[in-house]
């Protein structure tokens, strides 16, 4: 069935997953005394004539709070079944954008790496002046390449947004190398999407009133590690929650 990704995302970091993502498959989540568990079964390409590409992920983390500072860390592996070796003809979403988005293809456009994503990651929230000021940072690593394996985001937010008027700002700083993650999972905004690239984003929220809430988002970025061009991209929402 589809739903929304179930792996814990540190103040919402979308080094992995897009916060659009919509995974077709099974999940499991538990958690009791602090400690935490996300699994799950993710169909990515169903095939007549050949295997089937699919994901299986894990998470296992642990929560708690100390005189009112909460604090979150964990680990995750997440393995990409029937990747390298294919090319983007059989991905049906690959071939309609005709992009890797950002994954390495060697010259007949098939994957060069398979994904085996190892995962890092932390949060803390605390007080100051009765402010909420959180910090966090996100690590994945890619066994399976040899090379541009590396993607790392690190970042801040300030307040929270609840009752009308109420106002957060939420900053970080991410770089992706190629093959880090399987791009098309990653952000779709980020650099315009996928991996290959770094920088920042700028984030502020404001509830209008309540369901109400209104966002700008501002990325400064640079697409292509190697030789980057300068990306960017202003982006207005406004999101109604009921």
């Amino acid at each position: 069935m589809p739903g929304i990704i179930p792996f814990y995302t540190p103040i919402k970091s979308e080094l992995l997953w897009d916060s659009d993502l919509r995974p077709e498959g099974l999940a499991l989540q538990y958690k009791k005394n602090g400690l935490f568990f996300n699994g799950g079964f993710f169909f990515l390409e169903e095939r007549s004539k050949a295997d089937d590409s699919f994901l299986l992920g894990n998470q296992l983390g642990y929560s708690t709070t100390i005189n009112n500072t909460k604090m979150t860390i964990g680990t995750g592996y997440f393995d990409y079944i029937e990747i390298k070796g294919l090319s983007l003809s059989d991905f049906d979403y690959l071939e309609a954008e005709g992009d890797s988005f950002g994954n390495t293809l060697d010259a007949e456009s098939k994957f060069v790496n398979d994904y085996k994503e190892w995962e890092l990651f932390g949060d803390v929230t605390f007080k100051i002046n009765a402010l909420p000021i959180s910090l966090f940072f996100d690590y994945v690593f890619n066994t399976e390449a040899d090379e541009n394996e590396t993607g790392y985001l690190v970042g801040f937010k300030v307040n929270k947004t609840k009752k009308p008027g109420s106002w957060d700002f939420r900053y970080n700083y991410r770089e992706i190398e190629a093959d880090a993650v399987f791009g098309t999972f990653s952000d779709s905004d980020f650099i315009g999407g996928g991996t290959d690239g770094k920088g920042h984003e700028l984030n502020f929220g404001y509830q209008i009133g309540k369901g109400w809430k209104l966002s700008a988002a501002y990325f400064m970025n640079e697409v292509g590690l190697d030789d980057g061009q300068d990306f960017d991209r202003v982006q207005i929402d406004l999101k109604f929650k009921f």
